[in-house]
């Protein structure tokens, strides 16, 4: 993970190849964390031990929201959107996300992603960078 864009152009300049350039992203998460065993909302601490300073882009582009499991504290795990295949029943976009917050928040409160794989369930934004 990179916290500047900077160190994210210069890691795919050192990626590219002449067939295609890699795409770059940027994630934004929500604030709160979905706990499925008492299917509600709670606040998430980050790990304050890892210093983290994030320069946010100036322009990225929205591409969707996904929910990934977190059980491993602050280490993203699985999209339950791809790795579980619960894009096969709901409405994802061609990215295989979510197209708004409220989709990706009525979702998780639904219970149709219970059990799928071990939580709490976080929303992530996903953007792309030009």
């Amino acid at each position: 993970m990179l916290n500047r864009r900077s160190d994210a152009e210069r890691a795919l300049q050192l990626a590219a190849d002449d067939d295609a350039l890699p795409q770059a992203f940027y994630y934004e998460l929500y604030p709160q964390q979905w706990n499925d065993c008492l299917g509600q909302w709670e606040v998430f601490s980050v790990d304050s031990k890892r210093a983290v300073t994030i320069e946010v882009p100036e322009t990225p582009t929205l591409e969707g929201f996904d929910i990934v499991s977190f059980s491993m504290g602050n280490q993203p795990e699985c999209s339950l959107l791809s790795c579980s295949h619960l894009a096969e029943r709901v409405k994802v976009n061609e990215q295989c996300l979510l197209p708004t917050l409220e989709d990706a928040k009525a979702l998780l409160a639904s219970d149709q992603f219970h059990g799928c794989e071990p939580g709490p369930y976080r929303i992530l934004a996903v953007y792309s960078l030009n």
